[in-house]
């Protein structure tokens, strides 16, 4: 994978603590970080720096959980959103893309973040491959 990862970490010190230890095996990454849903809406972050995945522990309440995705749905589209930890019932599908299991160490994290990127990228071209030979003329 190339370019930066920038990756937004929501939860607990404990679940903050293991996405940074996960970003120290990739050489090229940003990590923003924030506690609970308010704090990430105050978060100052330039709206020119995409973020590339969100992991938010699933550890507050299902209804800051919910604003939580909502929030970065609107704020960082292209966002892949990780949930890790517990089940949870309250978010539709379309609000997260996977989901990770609670226990999961450092080293497995960075692969699960890098793989959902990926796909993304790859979805995106062939979006765009797609539009160019439907319309030709926009090549």
């Amino acid at each position: 994978m190339t370019g930066t990862l920038r990756v937004l970490a929501i939860g607990s010190k404990d679940a903050l603590d293991l996405v940074q230890n996960a970003l120290r095996f990739r050489r090229r990454s940003h990590l923003l970080v924030a506690s609970n849903y308010w704090e990430l809406c105050s978060l100052s972050i330039d709206d020119r720096h995409q973020v590339s995945a969100a992991v938010i522990e699933v550890s507050t309440s299902d209804r800051d959980l919910l604003r939580t995705a909502e929030h970065i749905r609107r704020r960082w589209p292209d966002a892949q959103i990780l949930l890790m930890g517990r089940e949870a019932k309250v978010l539709a599908d379309p609000l997260y893309d996977e989901r990770i299991p609670p226990g999961l160490e450092a080293a497995e994290l960075l692969p699960a973040v890098e793989r959902l990127v990926k796909r993304k990228q790859r979805s995106r071209r062939a979006r765009k491959h797609d539009s160019k030979i439907e319309n030709p003329e926009w090549g």
